[in-house]
């Protein structure tokens, strides 16, 4: 979108309880909850041109969208020889 960034750092938070660990308690949440991220930036762009930037970067997002769109994750553990 070639919006000019001078700096840009971003911070996400998110609630965990701890119990889910350890409880079949259904009324404990057992996966983060109440995500939430602040983007600190410094850039000579208008206001307009930095919320078409955070709506596509929502849009596009591979991790937000896994967030909002959970998949299936298949594991393994391999023996190293």
């Amino acid at each position: 979108m070639e919006v000019p960034l001078d700096s840009l750092s971003v911070d996400v938070e998110a609630e965990y309880d701890p119990r889910a660990q350890a409880s079949d308690d259904p009324s404990i949440p057992k996966n983060p909850y109440n995500f939430r991220y602040e983007v600190q930036l410094s850039s000579p762009a208008s206001d307009e041109e930095l919320a078409r930037l955070q709506a596509e970067v929502e849009r596009v997002c591979p991790i937000l969208n896994l967030i909002r769109n959970p998949v299936e994750i298949k594991g393994s553990i391999v023996r190293a020889a």
